[in-house]
């Protein structure tokens, strides 16, 4: 039901800048077209590519972009986790659900001295909202 509703919400915020999404639906049509395109004329020269025919090789195709696209919708930025930890912005997605803190500042600092294993520093500083 949530699932839903929140497609919904997405469907809505995406029509408030209709030109953009028609543009977006558009330039995506337009890059498969290509795509394909460019499969067609390889295979309008050779006929048959190491046994693959055109359309086992579209089969192929449409099988992958309907695997992205499922791990678009539901995973959509997951590329972008391993950044988020980098940057630490992350813990800020962790401690949206808690109202009463916030994470006022972080840092991380490395030291390459093989000498000494525990020269590595990892801080937060937290804060409590007070609400008087």
């Amino acid at each position: 039901m949530l699932f839903w509703k929140l497609i919904s919400v997405s469907i809505r915020s995406q029509m408030q800048y209709s030109a953009s999404f028609i543009t977006l639906c558009l330039a995506h049509f337009l890059s498969t077209s290509v795509y394909i395109l460019a499969i067609g004329v390889l295979f309008d020269r050779f006929h048959i590519v190491k046994g693959w025919t055109f359309y086992e090789v579209g089969l192929i195709y449409g099988i992958v972009h309907i695997g992205f696209g499922l791990a678009e919708s539901f995973a959509r930025g997951f590329e972008r986790f391993s950044q988020m930890l980098i940057q630490g912005d992350f813990d800020r997605v962790l401690l949206e659900r808690f109202d009463d803190l916030s994470l006022i500042s972080y840092g991380f600092t490395y030291h390459r001295d093989n000498n000494y294993d525990y020269d590595d520093l990892n801080w937060f500083l937290l804060g409590k909202r007070c609400c008087c």
